[in-house]
């Protein structure tokens, strides 16, 4: 009996370190489709995806209008600083996938959770479940410093 409950929360935490893994893989990903740095005077649909992302964080933005102007670059200030990346103002890489992971945000608008698998070694997760696995990881590590949450998900 020992044995099978030992097996079974083996299996549980591969399962979710598996998920986190792959959680972390899409996310990086996402985070590759940002196919410039958004900087003032940038124009265009990828900046109004980011003011739109600041704002529903409660950034102000100002208006969005998918120019960068200098409230935008105010607003990406407030996010660096608050999630302790570099400041400098402007949308790279690793502010864009910061956004990403704070909003919630997939940049593929054909993924959906339902038809979305990821293969491993011959298993097969679909998205859903790892929304789930995810959650499972956030929910046991809530409160834990960062190095708690990577131990959770390990």
């Amino acid at each position: 009996m020992l044995k099978m409950k030992k097996t079974t929360i083996f299996i549980f935490i591969t399962l979710l370190v598996f998920g986190f893994v792959t959680f972390m893989s899409i996310q990086s990903i996402e985070a590759a489709s940002l196919q410039r740095i958004l900087k003032v005077g940038t124009r265009g649909e990828d900046v109004a995806e980011v003011q739109k992302m600041l704002a529903s964080l409660g950034v102000d933005v100002g208006p969005i209008d998918g120019i960068f102007g200098p409230k935008t670059k105010q607003a990406v200030i407030v996010f660096q600083k608050y999630n302790n990346l570099k400041v400098d103002g402007m949308v790279g890489q690793q502010t864009y996938s910061a956004l990403l992971l704070h909003t919630g945000k997939s940049t593929s608008s054909n993924r959906t959770a339902a038809s979305t698998t990821v293969s491993r070694g011959g298993s097969r997760i679909s998205s859903q479940e790892m929304q789930l696995l995810a959650q499972l990881i956030s929910s046991e590590a809530k409160g834990e410093p960062y190095e708690g949450q990577v131990a959770v998900g390990a």
